[in-house]
């Protein structure tokens, strides 16, 4: 029992620390952003002074989503583990995180993530694995040993890292409005790294990862070409490990 106490608390003081965090953060992203964005117009870089002006404006309704969506899922969390709903989480084992390292280099707090596997009680009910603040919840029917799972699910936690708890807004709303997950709409576009949505970067890790494009020298294989992968994707896969490992593009 004094696991689940233990981790119940450590849930919800990261919860107030996190949306503390995102507000902070947050606030300093929405002049930041305008300002950039209006600079580039003027100069005559609109799709760039568009992409800003939209960020900023659209961080002004975040961030009250957001300080909703991460203290009540930590508050819904925190009580089913205390009453036996939801197991307690644990850190990331020597090998996940050498796993993960070629990924992410030093750019990712590993000490940090909390992985949650099992029953999950509500947060359980779409059955998918998901990603609050550090912490990775995967259903049962889900495992953790499955490298394109854990990949995309610590992408998630990079951004939050990265750029507070904006993620879980956007997130939800590009699975409703916009390309989805769905990376290579962003090469048709000419899109950059940061221009992706969250699950447009994640699902953009994961599908390198499952096709071993990841380390240095990499070519296009048939099973990389027959999911989706083409010669004009890797330039943004290489921004996108550079920037990963930089700490750079979070949303």
């Amino acid at each position: 029992m004094a696991a689940r106490w233990v981790d119940a608390g450590r849930g919800l003081l990261t919860g107030v620390v996190s949306a503390s965090r995102g507000v902070g953060h947050g606030l300093r992203v929405v002049p930041t952003e305008v300002a950039r964005g209006l600079v580039l117009c003027v100069r005559g870089r609109f799709r760039e002074g568009r992409f800003r002006l939209r960020r900023g404006l659209w961080r002004v309704a975040q961030l009250p989503v957001d300080v909703v969506l991460m203290l009540l899922g930590r508050v819904v969390s925190a009580t089913q583990v205390l009453s036996g709903v939801e197991p307690p989480g644990r850190g990331l084992t020597g090998f996940e995180v050498a796993l993960l390292r070629p990924i992410f280099g030093t750019s990712l707090d590993y000490a940090a993530v909390r992985l949650k596997e099992g029953p999950l009680g509500v947060l359980g009910v779409s059955g998918r694995a998901f990603v609050h603040g550090n912490t990775v919840f995967i259903p049962p029917r889900l495992r953790a040993t499955d490298m394109g799972l854990l990949v995309h699910e610590l992408t998630h936690v990079w951004q939050h890292q990265h750029g507070g708890t904006a993620y879980m807004s956007a997130a939800i709303a590009a699975q409703f409005v916009g390309d989805g997950y769905d990376w290579r709409k962003a090469v048709k576009k000419g899109l950059g790294w940061e221009e992706l949505n969250p699950e447009q970067q994640a699902q953009l890790i994961e599908d390198a990862a499952r096709c071993d494009l990841i380390h240095p020298g990499r070519e296009l294989s048939a099973h990389a070409r027959l999911r989706g992968w083409s010669e004009a994707a890797l330039p943004l896969l290489e921004e996108a490990l550079t920037s990963l490992r930089a700490g750079r593009g979070a949303p």
